[in-house]
Parts: C-alpha cells; sequence; structure tokens
C-alpha cells in the first residue's frame, strides 16, 4: 500500500491516558479539559462534536495494564488531540492505537507511546 491509501484503513484512533492513585488527580483534570476545553476547539474546526468521544475514568480492563480513561476520536480531529496531550499529559502515559478493524494487530503492531510505555496484557486482546 502506499502512504495516500494507508491512511484509509484508519477509521478513527484511541487514545488511553492511564493513571494510578496518586495521579488520579491529574488525570480528572485533564479529562474535564479535553470535556471543556477541547470540544469547543473540536466545534468550532468541525461544526460538530461527533469527532470525538471522552470516556469517563476506569479500572485496568482487556489489555490495559492499569487505570485509564479513553478518547477516541476520528481520524481527521487526530493532530488536535495529539497536539493538546503533547503539551497538557504531565508526564501521564499514552497509548496510540488507531482503529483498523484488526484490534490485535492495532494493540500489538500499530500502536505508539506518549510517555513511558507499558506492558500491555496481550493475552486479554
Amino acid at each position: 500500500m502506499g502512504l495516500s491509501r494507508d491512511k484509509d484503513l484508519i477509521s478513527s484512533y484511541c487514545f488511553f491516558v492511564y493513571y494510578d492513585e496518586d495521579t488520579k488527580h491529574i488525570a480528572a483534570d485533564l479529562r474535564a479539559d479535553f470535556v471543556r476545553s477541547t470540544w469547543e476547539t473540536i466545534l468550532h474546526d468541525f461544526g460538530h462534536t461527533n469527532a470525538i468521544s471522552v470516556g469517563h475514568l476506569s479500572e485496568a480492563t482487556g489489555p490495559h495494564p492499569k487505570a485509564n480513561f479513553r478518547i477516541a476520536v476520528k481520524r481527521k480531529a487526530f493532530q488536535i488531540i495529539y497536539n493538546h496531550l503533547a503539551l497538557f499529559r504531565h508526564g501521564l502515559s499514552v497509548l496510540i492505537c488507531p482503529e483498523t478493524g484488526d484490534r490485535r494487530k492495532d494493540y500489538i503492531d500499530s500502536a505508539a507511546w506518549m510517555g513511558k510505555p507499558l506492558e500491555l496484557r496481550i493475552n486479554r486482546i
């Protein structure tokens, strides 16, 4: 596949922001900031907010080794979320997964990290 066609394989991205008991307040503040300000940016740039979904703080489930919250974004809004997390994640680890329909490949082969990578529980994908 060529570069121009590869992007069409990705429908959206998920950013998983990890925290522990000591950093839960940082994650909660970051999540609240997304709900408040980042949605305004998405609304301004795209005219609607269905390009982003921000999940609640949750415990470790599936392949995720720590508590986290998820930010799901359409491909066209990726840069807005990436830029915000690059500047304001306050040391939290973030897993970035493309969504291609092949969940195992998305997590194992195609994912990227911001901050310290964590060992995923691959057997739970």
